[in-house]
Formats: structure tokens, C-alpha cells, sequence
């Protein structure tokens, strides 16, 4: 910058010496000398602070130079909520997608059959079932008809069906009463043994085990008012069923259910498995099947309730015409 102001004076000097001629130039006063002026100082480059040698707030007040950082998106403003102006009509209530009813007590499963009636306990390793009632006086609805009252295993719904009881065998119209069992297997069917005559009102026993004969099964039949037993052992196809059963039939010849004799009612009681350690009437109800018979001429015989009694509990089957 000094240059240039030396360079400038001197140019103004030769402009008035020209403008003069050959004159010669009248004398100049001496002009106080021009200050030379001072060059600014280049600034030297800014360090850019870091946070080790910046305090906190200085690192905030002074922006280190190089690249900008990144803007910063402003949020957007807040919604202001606008009270919203009452209902009109009258709020409906919700809309039931989906409901979880209330469950209904347990149930036996219910059955009709044309041949059995009574109960049947459903299980995963029975082998023994026992029961007892009163034979009833049995009246003949046909000259074959007929009714036998008997506990079991197996059977429901395919063989082995092993059985014993009592019954009413109307030959000629007239009805006789006799103790007899019956094995039925798969491979080999035996037909209905007849064990020995009793009478009405007797009182009757009768059980079947697959676990506990010389053989592995057992028939056990008791008349106690004429003071009979009879033990019958036989070889079951296994030594544990998936039902045990209570009850009244019309019996069946040549796959054909007989007239159902008329034998009013009759109550089992006793009712159990395994030797007592399973009830009848303690067991649980969904493994249950209710039988009611309702035969081709028009008899029926319905199972009422289970009883608690002491034993195993039991219940009454009654005989009903249409």
C-alpha cells in the first residue's frame, strides 16, 4: 500500500510540470511528509475449539468453522384439542364381537338304543365291575319276549363283551328266571350260558374280573335269598377293557332284538369298578353314557339318576309302553 501512494504523488507532480511548459516551476512549499499508512495485520486463522480445551459454555457461545452442521428440523406445532360438543342421541352400547358362554354342567353323553339301558362307564384300564339288585317280576309283552338286568365289561360300542346277571325269558308266554353270563370275543362267541332258575324278589349279585381267575377272568354270580354262587373262569383278550356297564336289555337273537318283557322296574346298587375303587356314582360325568331303550314293539325302559349310597351308588331303570 505504500508503493501505491508514492507512485500516486509522483504522477501528480509530472501533471503540473507539464502543464507549466519550460516555465520554470515556482518554488513549492514543503509539504509536511504523507504518513505512511500502516498495513492491517492478516488475522491469523482461528483455532477451532474443541471440548478438551474449551470450557462448556464457550464451546456453546463460538461456532467452530469447517463444515455447517446438519439443520436441526423444527417440530411441529402442538394440535390445540377443541372441546368436542356433547352427543345428541343417547351413546348405544358395545357390539359384542365375540362371547365365552357360560358352560353348562357336565352331562352324561345320552343314547337311544334298541336293546340296552342303563349306564356305561368309559375309562382306560378297567377290569373289574360289580353290582347287585332285586329280580323283578318280569311280564310277558310277547310269547318270546324277554328281559335280563346284568353288569359288564367291554362291549360299547364292539367285542370282547363279557357279562353276568339275572333275567325273565318268556317261553310260550310265560316268563322264567334264571342266573346265566355270557362271553363274547372276536374270534369266538360263546351264547348265553342259563346257570340255574330263581324267582322274583330274589336278591342277585353278579360281578366280572379279567385279572383275577385261574385263567385270567372271573364270572362271580350270588343269589343270597336261595343261598347260590357260582364262579365261572374263562381267558379274557385282555386283562384290562375301556368300559364297564349296568344294565337292563332286551336280548338279542340272530342280531335281532327281542319284545321287551315287562318287568316294571328294577335298582341297581353297588355300582362299581376295580373292586370298589372306582363309583359309579362319583364317576366323572362327561365319561358317562346314558342308555335309553326303546324297542321295535313299542316298549322303552329309561335309566333314572345316580345315587350316592354307600358302595358305589346305583340307580332304577323303569319299563314304559307306547
Amino acid at each position: 500500500m505504500r508503493r501505491t501512494v508514492l507512485a500516486a504523488g509522483l504522477v501528480a507532480v509530472s501533471m503540473t510540470l507539464a502543464g507549466c511548459g519550460g516555465a520554470r516551476p515556482p518554488a513549492m512549499a514543503v509539504l509536511p511528509p504523507t504518513p505512511t499508512p500502516t498495513a492491517a495485520p492478516t488475522p491469523a486463522p482461528t483455532a477451532v475449539p474443541t471440548p478438551a480445551s474449551v470450557p462448556v459454555a464457550e464451546s456453546q457461545r463460538v461456532r467452530p468453522t469447517g463444515t455447517p452442521a446438519a439443520a436441526v428440523a423444527t417440530p411441529p406445532p402442538l394440535a390445540v384439542r377443541r372441546a368436542l360438543p356433547a352427543p345428541v342421541s343417547t351413546p348405544r352400547p358395545p357390539v359384542i364381537v365375540r362371547s365365552t358362554p357360560t358352560p353348562a354342567p357336565a352331562e352324561p353323553d345320552r343314547v337311544v338304543s334298541d336293546n340296552w339301558s342303563g349306564y356305561v362307564m368309559h375309562g382306560s384300564g378297567l377290569w373289574q365291575a360289580s353290582g347287585s339288585w332285586t329280580e323283578p317280576s318280569v311280564t310277558c309283552t310277547a310269547a318270546t319276549a324277554e328281559s335280563v338286568f346284568w353288569v359288564g365289561l367291554g362291549g360299547y360300542p364292539s367285542y370282547p363283551l363279557y357279562q353276568a346277571g339275572s333275567g325273565g325269558f318268556c317261553r310260550n308266554g310265560t316268563p322264567v328266571h334264571v342266573l346265566w353270563y355270557e362271553l363274547l370275543d372276536p374270534s369266538s362267541t360263546q351264547p348265553l350260558v342259563a346257570v340255574v332258575q330263581i324267582q322274583p324278589g330274589d336278591s342277585v349279585s353278579a360281578s366280572v374280573d379279567v385279572r383275577s381267575g385261574a385263567s385270567g377272568g372271573v364270572i362271580h354270580l350270588v343269589d343270597s335269598t336261595m343261598g347260590f354262587t357260582k364262579d365261572v373262569t374263562f381267558t379274557p383278550t385282555s386283562s384290562s377293557l375301556g368300559t364297564a356297564e349296568w344294565i337292563a336289555e332286551a336280548t338279542s337273537h340272530g342280531g335281532t332284538p327281542s319284545t321287551l318283557a315287562d318287568f316294571g322296574s328294577v335298582a341297581f346298587s353297588g355300582c362299581s369298578a376295580d373292586l370298589g375303587a372306582d363309583a359309579l356314582a362319583s364317576w366323572p360325568v362327561g365319561d358317562l353314557t346314558e342308555l335309553t331303550l326303546s324297542d321295535r314293539s313299542g316298549g322303552a325302559a329309561t335309566p333314572g339318576p345316580l345315587t350316592p349310597p354307600a358302595g358305589g351308588g346305583g340307580f332304577s331303570v323303569r319299563y314304559s309302553a307306547s
